[in-house]
């Protein structure tokens, strides 16, 4: 009778051993999951996180399209005739707004490209590799294309 009471509480001791185990390995399952990001991009931010990158880069949008205007009017002014350093200094001024009209349009082009993936559900999306990028990569950068590993191997190919 001994031996059967052991016995009974050994198999009790098994029992609660194997329903412990499964709850860690469940409780494990579920904090992997959580770390996992979604396979979906649009997952990857809320409604209102999206809602509020969007109006972020329709708000930078706009900016880089006045500057852009404003440059063209500046550089639709006619410059009163001077001496050759006011001649060579106008000209310097130009090619600086010119450099910097090219840098806008290209950032114009990224962000238009944002807006467009945000409207077709890809933001937030590599375009490479079909990964998320890093929250904070996207918060750092919201036009951002590709993830970091993608962008460090494009470029290196530069």
């Amino acid at each position: 009778m001994k031996k059967t009471k052991k016995a009974a509480a050994a198999s009790k001791q098994k029992k609660a051993a194997f329903k412990n185990k499964n709850k860690i390995s469940s409780v494990k399952t579920k904090a992997v999951s959580a770390k996992t990001p979604a396979n979906k991009a649009g997952e990857m931010f809320s409604k209102k996180e999206l809602s509020e990158i969007e109006a972020f880069l329709n708000g930078r949008k706009a900016e880089l399209i006045k500057n852009m205007e404003d440059k063209r009017n500046y550089d639709l002014k006619e410059s009163e005739v001077g001496d050759q350093i006011d001649e060579a200094s106008n000209s310097l001024d130009k090619e600086i707004l010119f450099g910097s009209s090219e840098n806008e349009r290209k950032i114009l082009e990224e962000i238009e490209s944002a807006l467009r993936r945000i409207k077709n559900g890809t933001y937030g999306k590599c375009e490479q590799c079909s990964q998320p990028i890093d929250k904070k990569r996207v918060k750092a950068l919201p036009y951002s294309r590709y993830c970091i590993k993608c962008q460090i191997k494009n470029d290196s190919y530069r």
